[in-house]
């Protein structure tokens, strides 16, 4: 009798090993986007998204964490906040997981989380990449942008909440530049570089206590994070370079994410691309600089969570790169 108590127990134990090794579960994760002056930043092909692949590092109360993968991403048309979806699997990770329904029950931070203690890094690099053909044209690519969050419960509609949800914010902001080519140019941008007054952090790692977004709610003014490994230049690389449009209205966006607080003491800016000979429209000229400013104002001071436009501007300038004055 007791031998088969034990070999009822034992194929019990066995049982509810196989199911949680089997057992899944799914969570979502949405973009808190980055606001603009210009409502029209937020239309469709403008908006900040998760894509296939990202990953972030997920903590518990303790400190404990695992990295999770994006799985699918939501259609822009039916979310104001761009949404990803995680499709868990294994028993350490669903076991991880098991108060996601509580909100302020974990923390996650993205990209490239790095931790040391009860600390997480993440970084803004120095050389950013412009996204092409893919759900955001003309943004920068993943792992620019750093973000954190915290789970919670959000509506799905009159009847429904969804109790397994992060909502991510960020301390960072974005630079937006907006460029077109006069009227029957051709101009090719290949990168943009942006250099700033010394002293004037543009790039550099945010470190964070870990359980930072459920000890305190979101403050776009919050100093407890450091900065460390900072400079001051950033350069924008546009892969095969981007044709600007040369019909006198449209434009071309190149978007460079920054720390909060850049450029408040003016910058520099400088274009390079490739560009046809104004005296000869059929022969092509590498290597230019097609674009240089100086620019000073505390409007384009970078604010978290905010888009700073930069106005308009028909690149080659007259006067600059060998371009005739009229």
């Amino acid at each position: 009798m007791l031998g088969l108590c034990a070999l009822v127990a034992l194929a019990f134990t066995s049982c509810k090993k196989k199911e949680t090794t089997n057992s899944t579960l799914t969570f979502k994760a949405s973009i808190t986007q980055p606001k603009s002056d210009d409502r029209t930043y937020l239309a469709s092909d403008n908006s900040m998204a998760w894509y296939a692949g990202d990953v972030i590092k997920v903590f518990d109360v303790e400190g404990h964490n695992f990295d999770f993968m994006v799985s699918t991403i939501g259609s822009q048309s039916d979310y104001v906040d761009e949404e990803g979806t995680f499709e868990v699997s294994g028993s350490a990770k669903v076991a991880f997981l098991k108060d996601i329904e509580t909100p302020n029950s974990y923390s996650a931070f993205y990209p490239q989380a790095v931790v040391s203690g009860t600390s997480v890094t993440m970084e803004i690099p120095t050389t950013q990449n412009r996204m092409t053909g893919m759900y955001v044209e003309g943004s920068f690519g993943t792992n620019t942008y750093p973000m954190f969050g915290v789970n919670d419960s959000v509506q799905v509609n009159d009847t429904t909440w969804n109790k397994k949800h992060f909502t991510f914010r960020s301390h960072a902001g974005v630079l937006q530049f907006a460029f077109g080519a006069p009227v029957n140019r051709y101009v090719k941008v290949e990168r943009i570089v942006i250099t700033s007054r010394e002293g004037d952090e543009l790039y550099g790692k945010m470190t964070y206590p870990f359980n930072y977004p459920f000890t305190e709610p979101y403050d776009p003014n919050y100093n407890g994070y450091t900065t460390s490994g900072t400079g001051y230049q950033v350069t924008l690389l546009c892969g095969d370079g981007v044709v600007l449009p040369n019909n006198g209205s449209a434009s071309e966006y190149f978007h460079i994410a920054l720390l909060r607080g850049a450029l408040s003491e003016g910058f520099t800016v400088e274009v390079f691309g490739e560009k046809n000979d104004p005296q000869d429209p059929e022969i092509i000229l590498e290597n230019q600089l097609l674009f240089t400013a100086d620019l000073t104002s505390p409007l384009n001071t970078i604010e978290a969570e905010k888009v700073t436009q930069l106005p308009r501007r028909l690149i080659p300038v007259p006067g600059q790169g060998g371009e005739p004055l009229n």
